[in-house]
């Protein structure tokens, strides 16, 4: 059985399981009551609409705070470890409030860790010059330069995205085990049941993608397991997490804890960044009137001799509001799973515990009671008349609550580095004689653009 909670219409939803009722319900007229459909004889609540969305996930977080049981994941995790996937429980706790403690004390999201952040951009900024004035889809080698940063986290190295065969197999990997977990026919076996033995080939798909990623990262703990020196302070989350386990009673700390770890961390900080950005110079591309104002506003605040820093952000209003009407119109992670941790009310209607809930916040970011025209591409939406940046209650693109993004403050600051470091150097358009590219998004883990090529052409 499935609820809908709210009264707002879906447009286009991707990422989850939640896809395949949501584009039913895309089709339907805003409903004023709960209308009820079955779903594979489960038992799922779908909240539309900011009210709806804020009383569970805010108002009531701890009651909603759970994780459900889903096929792809029991394919990878079937423990349900780490800090994505993990039923909300003292476990869980205590892994994310020591890896969030241990990643801010490596100055994640602070200004102090700029710097690491800066030397991808200038290595990107590097390739675009070298592949400047002609067609090119520039997909991976964002996702490697986004890689990188987590890999001087969690390793404490990073990598010749060129030459080191050890860092493209792991994004490799990485790839391949997005494209197989993200299967949207293998998302059918969560819904239905019955399809599971036909799914073989899916399931094959996902089991040798996440065995080539936990090899690459258990030889990476191996290697500081040998080289481990108890006298030395940690230098990476690594070091830092095997010291826990050393010094752990209870253990609440293990290998099989640190593997998952890392992969979620690859996971949430390599994804989600380079797909907005592979969204961003599509959007610069197709909108050439908004990239010449962010280029204009960066040229006035910053100039083109030096890249942007991170201290510049409140100067640029219009660059901030072009960021935050790219994060709500891709929606990029439309649907969040979550699932009831005891006996609840929401909105009047009674659920029962391990209820199954779907949080759609594409919903809330393309209401247009909230959003005008909300298919248009506006950062306008994002700007007081005098030009200052809006606060808007009604924006979550990291989710809120219990399980909100840990990553969101590395992610802003990321964000707004790479971008605008890409527009103060470049310009990007449409190669010559080829139709604007579409738009429209690929169903996976994220909501992804189809692949695209670009022109990139150095300012002078």
């Amino acid at each position: 059985m499935v609820v809908d909670i709210g009264t707002v219409t879906v447009a286009i939803l991707a990422g989850s399981v939640a896809l395949v009722v949501l584009r039913y319900i895309q089709a339907r007229k805003p409903v004023s009551q709960l209308p009820s459909w079955a779903l594979g004889g489960k038992n799922v609540v779908i909240l539309n609409g900011i009210e709806s969305i804020k009383e569970a996930l805010v108002t009531k977080g701890n009651d909603f705070a759970d994780r459900p049981e889903n096929y792809a994941v029991t394919l990878y995790n079937p423990q349900y470890l780490g800090l994505f996937d993990a039923h909300f429980n003292e476990t869980w706790y205590n892994q994310r409030h020591f890896t969030y403690k241990t990643l801010r004390g490596f100055g994640f999201g602070k200004t102090s860790f700029e710097s690491k952040i800066v030397a991808e951009v200038e290595f990107l900024i590097e390739y675009f010059k070298a592949n400047q004035n002609k067609p090119v889809d520039i997909r991976n080698f964002i996702t490697n330069c986004v890689a990188n940063i987590i890999c001087s986290i969690t390793f404490g190295q990073r990598y010749d995205h060129f030459e080191d065969p050890a860092f493209l197999r792991a994004m490799n990997c990485i790839r391949d085990w997005f494209t197989a977990a993200g299967s949207l026919t293998l998302q059918m076996g969560h819904i239905f049941p019955f399809l599971k033995p036909f799914l073989w080939k899916q399931v094959g798909a996902v089991h040798e993608a996440t065995s080539k990623l936990e090899s690459f990262l258990l030889a990476q703990i191996a290697k500081k397991q040998d080289s481990a020196d108890a006298t030395e302070e940690p230098r990476d989350f690594i070091e830092s997490y095997l010291q826990q386990i050393k010094e752990d009673k209870e253990g609440k700390f293990s290998l099989l804890y640190l593997k998952q770890n890392i992969m979620d961390l690859f996971a949430a900080g390599t994804e989600t960044t380079s797909t907005s950005l592979t969204w961003a110079v599509l959007y610069m591309m197709t909108h050439p009137d908004v990239q010449e104002n962010v280029q204009k506003e960066l040229d006035e605040v910053v100039g083109r001799e030096k890249l942007p820093s991170y201290s510049n952000r409140g100067d640029c209003p219009y660059t901030e509001a072009t960021l935050l009407e790219l994060q709500r119109i891709i929606s990029l992670v439309p649907v969040v799973p979550h699932a009831t941790t005891c006996a609840t009310t929401l909105r009047g209607y009674n659920l029962p515990a391990n209820c199954e809930v779907w949080a759609n916040l594409w919903s809330i970011h393309h209401d247009p009671k909230l959003y005008p025209q909300p298919e248009k591409f506006d950062p306008r939406r994002f700007l007081n008349e005098d030009g200052s940046l809006k606060k808007n209650e009604s924006f979550m693109p990291f989710g809120a609550g219990r399980r909100v993004c840990m990553g969101e403050s590395l992610a802003k600051m990321e964000l707004f580095l790479f971008f605008t470091g890409m527009l103060s150097q470049f310009s990007f358009a449409i190669p010559e004689g080829t139709p604007p590219p579409s738009l429209e998004g690929d169903l996976s883990v994220t909501y992804m653009p189809k692949p695209f090529e670009v022109v990139i052409r150095e300012r002078i």
